[in-house]
């Protein structure tokens, strides 16, 4: 697509490192920059997708948000809202294993959603989820 394009050539020196999920019709690519490359990835069609990071215990932690993202699917996949409930998982005695990560030293920074229609464009933007999960900023452009 002319977005995945776009994002391919994009320069992104100067940013911190990220990570991008683009999920269009037919496709999803993600984008993870560590400061030093640019990593794209394809994945095949498919109706869920399963994706996250952490700077701590990567492969541990990976597999435990795994198991509770198979289990979410498995419970018939719940929204509360425009969100996942799974992005809103957390335990305060496993922190670092849950989804909505929040420990002393790290949480999670924001979640952005961008909804394309053929009728509108929105933006929602969730700038404190550690803290507030519930409210959210919406934009449309």
């Amino acid at each position: 697509s002319e977005t995945a394009k776009s994002m391919s050539d994009y320069h992104c020196e100067g940013y911190a490192s990220f990570h991008l999920i683009l999920i269009e019709k037919n496709s999803v690519h993600s984008y993870s920059w560590d400061g030093e490359a640019l990593n794209e990835k394809h994945y095949p069609d498919q109706e869920w997708y399963f994706f996250t990071s952490s700077s701590f215990k990567q492969s541990e932690v990976e597999q435990a948000r795994k198991e509770k993202f198979h289990q979410w699917v498995e419970d018939g996949a719940s929204f509360e809202g425009f969100l996942p409930t799974i992005h809103s998982q957390h335990k305060s005695n496993d922190p670092a294993h849950s989804v909505l990560m929040a420990r002393e030293d790290a949480c999670t920074k924001s979640i952005t959603q961008f909804e394309v229609t053929a009728e509108e464009k929105i933006c929602r933007y969730w700038p404190t989820p550690h803290e507030d999960i519930e409210h959210y900023d919406q934009y449309e452009f």
